[in-house]
């Protein structure tokens, strides 16, 4: 692309060499007005507006309901409606329970590769009529498999919504899983497992995980480990998919430019003889730390990674909003840790904190990307930001900033079809109700400086976490 294959190391020095000079005098050349382009999306008559042009009309590209609608099929599929005509687009996501915790260590990795192995061909379809007829139309068909649930996530244009739906229930019921693909898929996910266990952050996260969670099936990698994946056959991706690709199992969330009522009645003929069966249950998996976990390594890289990581809560609890508020407190874009590692000391190349929920069990983790020489200094200034958050009230300043950065990350989702398709699929199909995220602003906005000392002293437990260090050798 530069005609120079050694371009980008000449980028760094280039970037490095950079001045204030070089700076002002580049925006003197470039950010002219007779250099400008200018484009404005605006709903309809906002042009023909005068003296009024900061104030866009009402009504904007139909007035269609936003709210979402439920309805469940005698079968036990729940089904979720949305209308949102902005676009003349579509998001599809089917969700179903399973993912780790329907696993054991000797099948770890068959609740993902179940979900990839559903675009991989059905009695009538081949791979290349599934995911080549829905790319070809100008939309798009993934997979997704994490710690309760695995599915499958579509977004299409509003003409194409026959064709997708009887697409679907053909995955959904006539996927034949055949073994030429299943090598495919398979030595695609062992390629992609040693990647991971290339990558600092990956590797780093992985082993955090095993350290919190083990023995729990929480422990275990999403992929799956080479052992695992290996032994898996393609009797054991059919029988997890007839035991858990069920109609009682399932929620099917759609949100985009269509008529509710006439969608509802169209999918009540297609869905209509999916026959329901007994799901397992799923014992809860929640084993709490009660002790410190320290594991060290080495990689052959030019960084190294620290990582605290804590037990939390499952995501129907409630303090998931305050640990949210104080995740921004301290690791938002103006955060404690930032202003403490990076701002004041130049101890981290990046860092942050990171919250992962699910049914019965949570963790929180602080990570620092630094070198081997900071590592001392990085672990006692995590620990000072840990304990000034637990001993003291966050300032009413920071608990604003803190609920304007959520509020707007959720403004910002909020804008697609997939934030709603997704998240109500699996709120609804993890009890927490198709409507919960609606809700997310509002709790928000309740969280108190008590609250977010609250859980801290709660949940960040000095004397039971787990800690992972990678440092290059």
């Amino acid at each position: 692309l530069t005609a120079s294959y050694d371009f980008s190391s000449r980028y760094v020095e280039g970037i490095q060499a950079v001045s204030k000079d070089d700076v002002k005098r580049a925006a003197n050349i470039y950010l002219k007005t007779d250099n400008l382009t200018t484009i404005r999306l605006v709903p309809k008559g906002y042009m023909g507006m005068k003296h009024k042009a900061q104030v866009p009309p009402g009504p904007k590209r139909g007035e269609r309901s936003r709210e979402i609608k439920k309805v469940t099929l005698p079968n036990g599929l729940k089904l979720l409606i949305r209308e949102d005509d902005k676009t003349p687009t579509v998001s599809i996501a089917v969700a179903m329970l399973g993912g780790l915790m329907a696993e054991n260590k000797a099948n770890n990795g068959i609740s993902d590769l179940t979900a990839r192995m559903l675009l991989n061909g059905t009695r009538t379809r081949s791979q290349g009529q599934i995911k080549g007829a829905i790319e070809s139309s100008g939309g798009s068909i993934s997979s997704f498999s994490g710690f309760n649930s695995f599915g499958l996530d579509v977004e299409i244009l509003e003409p194409d919504m026959d064709f997708i739906l009887d697409m679907l229930k053909d995955i959904l019921t006539n996927s034949i899983f055949p073994d030429e693909e299943i090598d495919k898929e398979k030595a695609l996910t062992l390629a992609i497992i040693t990647q991971e266990d290339d990558d600092i952050f990956q590797k780093g996260f992985n082993i955090l995980r095993k350290e919190i969670f083990e023995p729990s099936p929480y422990s275990f990698r999403y992929l799956g480990e080479k052992d695992s994946i290996r032994a898996l056959k393609r009797e054991d991706i059919l029988n997890f998919y007839k035991t858990y690709c069920l109609p009682n199992n399932m929620a099917i969330s759609i949100s985009g430019d269509v008529n509710s009522e006439a969608l509802i009645t169209k999918l009540k003929t297609i869905f209509r003889d999916l026959k329901e069966k007994e799901v397992p249950v799923f014992p809860s998996k929640n084993i709490r730390l009660n002790k410190i976990k320290a594991r060290a390594l080495e990689m052959d890289k030019e960084q190294s990674l620290v990582l605290f990581g804590f037990e939390t809560t499952s995501i129907k609890d409630k303090d998931k909003y305050a640990l949210d508020v104080m995740g921004s407190i301290l690791s938002g874009y103006s955060g404690r840790l930032f202003a403490a590692l990076r701002d004041k000391m130049p101890l981290a190349y990046s860092l942050g904190c990171v919250q992962k929920l699910s049914l019965d069990a949570g963790y929180l983790v602080f990570y620092v990307a630094t070198t081997k020489d900071n590592i001392p200094t990085v672990k006692k200034g995590l620990v000072g930001e840990i304990k000034d958050i637990m001993q003291k009230m966050v300032k009413d300043e920071e608990l604003v900033l803190a609920k304007k950065e959520l509020c707007t990350k959720y403004e910002v989702g909020a804008q697609t079809n997939s934030f709603f398709s997704s998240n109500s699929a699996i709120d609804e199909l993890y009890g927490l109700g198709y409507d919960n995220l609606y809700k997310y602003k509002e709790e928000i906005e309740k969280v108190t400086s008590q609250d977010v000392k609250r859980v801290a002293q709660k949940y960040l437990d000095l004397i039971a976490y787990a800690e992972v260090v990678i440092s290059s050798k």
